[in-house]
Order: structure tokens, then C-alpha cells, then sequence
């Protein structure tokens, strides 16, 4: 028979525990807002550099985001902008990038269905299909 000092004992370890993990997700949202900020502000800068290090934040992200869309969305979307950056100069190194784009991108429709994904998803193939006459036949 649970005594008044379990009962007491169990409410107390079921209070820290939520209060634990929402300070992950409060921490975990605001990593995401600022990453999110990071991105609205380097999306038309075309520094490769600055783009590749916003794209490692959010792969890092994806690691803790607990199946969250958002970092694998905006994965894809720094993986398109860096292909189409790569387009003119190294065309294997984009067609890595699209590919890569369309791998996160994916992975977010599967999470969350959104026109804006699956305009991502065809737009990303269909920079692959222009990047090879082969993927083009098969892409469509």
C-alpha cells in the first residue's frame, strides 16, 4: 500500500521530469528560431561559406529534434540554394547537393505533407534531370 510520502514522492518525480523536458523543447525552439533567422538572412547572400555552416547547424539540429520536420525542411532548402550556387561552377558538386536536398525533403513530406515541400521536391529533380540527360529519362 502506497504510503502519503510515495504518493508525494511520485508526483514530485513526475513535476521535475516535465519540467526537464520542456526546457529541452523550449531550448530545442528557440535554437530553431534563431537558426530559422540565420537562414532568412543568408538565403540571397550566395556565400557558399556562411550557407555551408548555417546547413551543418541544422544537420546538427536534426539530431536532437526528436522527429521534428522543421530541420530536415530547411536542410533541403540549404542543399537546393547550395546547388543551385554550384550549378555553374562545379555541376557534380550541385547534382550532390540536389540530391542531398531532395533526401531531406523527402524525409520532411514523409513527416508533414505541404505544397511548398513537394514544389521543393520537383524543382530539386528537376535540376538533377537538367544536370544529366540520363537522370532526365528517368526522372521525367
Amino acid at each position: 500500500m502506497l504510503t502519503k510520502f510515495s504518493i508525494i514522492l511520485i508526483i514530485a518525480a513526475m513535476l521535475i521530469e516535465q519540467s526537464f523536458s520542456y526546457g529541452k523543447n523550449e531550448n530545442y525552439y528557440t535554437e530553431l528560431d534563431g537558426l530559422k533567422q540565420e537562414i532568412d538572412t543568408g538565403y540571397y547572400s550566395f556565400d557558399i561559406i556562411k550557407l555551408k555552416s548555417i546547413l551543418k547547424k541544422t544537420i546538427d539540429i536534426t539530431k536532437i529534434s526528436d522527429g521534428d520536420w522543421h530541420p530536415l525542411y530547411y536542410s533541403g532548402v540549404l542543399c537546393y540554394v547550395l546547388g543551385k550556387i554550384y550549378y555553374r561552377i562545379n555541376k557534380e558538386t550541385a547534382f550532390n547537393y540536389f540530391d542531398k536536398s531532395l533526401d531531406y525533403l523527402l524525409k520532411a513530406n514523409d513527416k508533414t505533407k505541404s505544397p511548398e515541400i513537394l514544389a521543393l521536391i520537383s524543382a530539386a529533380y528537376g535540376k538533377k534531370s537538367a544536370l544529366s540527360p540520363v537522370a532526365a529519362i528517368y526522372f521525367g
